[in-house]
């Protein structure tokens, strides 16, 4: 298997995984009888339709969670209280969008056409 698909794959899966989590919390929610349940899922279509993205073109969509990831971790930064739980916080909410974004990222940077060297 070449090294950008697998790249992408992990990356996919990772993202998944937050898909999962989102789906399984809103539906458990809204099972419950809790309609806000439903503010779980419009995140669970950005990650589906990020990992499209990524899919077809590693370098755009691994930039767009990349920078998404930075962005939801500045923010959730300033909504803590708490020192001792903020980096916790930040990690769990920006990371499934850090780590995939940087293997899409390295997945585009290794499908790029190698330059001709000069001799």
């Amino acid at each position: 298997m070449k090294l950008s698909k697998g790249l992408k794959i992990t990356a996919l899966v990772l993202m998944g995984l937050a898909a999962a989590f989102f789906t399984f919390m809103g539906v458990g929610e809204m099972l419950g009888g809790d309609l806000s349940g439903m503010g779980h899922l419009p995140p669970v279509v950005l990650i589906v339709l990020l990992m499209w993205l990524g899919w077809r073109k590693p370098m755009a969509g691994g930039i767009t969670m990349f920078l998404l990831g930075v962005l939801i971790g500045v923010y959730f930064f300033s909504l803590m209280n708490s020192t001792e739980i903020k980096m916790v916080g930040v990690l769990l909410m920006s990371g499934p969008f850090i780590l995939p974004g940087l293997l899409f990222l390295a997945a585009g940077v290794v499908e790029r056409p190698r330059q001709a060297q000069n001799t």
